[in-house]
């Protein structure tokens, strides 16, 4: 789990007194007050470029100014892919197959992405995009949809989402090199919709729901990857 100083790079202080110059992200104790105070990072949204068509279940990977989206269901499902420069989408190579809530990583130029539900929910295929055209990818060792991962296309992970049969939300994480996937250590929480962020060695997994299998809820929670094993991470 990792601490503030690894964030940071630096120890929470003990002060006396609130500083003057404080700015967002920061945090200290207040030693008078007895209390642990800090700022919250602020920043605003602003509009970006619509989409060309109106689409759920998409796929997205990428850099604010250099970002590819691709899939989803219109209804129904499409192969559709677009890139997005920073101010307006404009359309890419079509996927080889029409699929929605498969899961991403990589890079405009660079995407491996897997999954999703197609002709049969719960696809093992993957897919790489090289900024001009797609090819096949290797086979997940378990079909499903609604897993979500992160990384580079030949350094990447994936986890969680939904297989059919049996209709159940996943624990399984697995890992790609660039030509095949191999299992990884498994989520604490089978989830589906789970949404994923990092590298194959530092990954984050947070959301998503464990019905039918989960008692209550566990969209507050998190876990955390070191290649290897997941944690419970900060909720």
């Amino acid at each position: 789990m990792s601490t503030f100083k690894n964030i940071r790079g630096q120890l929470i202080k003990s002060v006396a007194s609130d500083p003057a110059n404080a700015t967002g992200g920061d945090m200290w104790y207040n030693s008078t007050s007895q209390a642990l105070k800090g700022v919250v990072a602020s920043g605003a949204w602003s509009s970006g470029g619509p989409l060309v068509s109106a689409v759920t279940g998409i796929a997205n990977t990428g850099t604010q100014t250099a970002s590819i989206a691709y899939g989803g269901n219109l209804p129904p499902n499409t192969t559709a892919a677009y890139e997005y420069n920073g101010s307006g989408w404009s359309t890419a190579p079509s996927l080889p197959e029409a699929r929605s809530e498969m899961s991403k990583a990589g890079t405009q130029t660079a995407v491996i992405s897997t999954g999703g539900k197609s002709s049969a929910p719960g696809m093992d295929a993957s897919f790489e995009y090289n900024g001009s055209s797609w090819t096949a990818g290797g086979t997940m060792g378990t079909a499903r949809y609604t897993q979500d991962g992160d990384g580079t296309q030949t350094a990447a992970f994936i986890c969680g989402g939904q297989t059919n049969p049996p209709l159940a939300p996943s624990a399984k994480t697995e890992e790609y090199d660039g030509t095949s996937w191999t299992n990884g250590g498994d989520l604490n929480q089978a989830r589906n919709r789970i949404k994923a962020a990092g590298t194959q060695t530092a990954g984050l997994a947070l959301g998503g729901s464990g019905y039918p299998l989960a008692v209550g809820p566990i969209g507050n929670s998190s876990e955390e990857y070191d290649g290897s094993t997941w944690t419970t991470g900060m909720l």
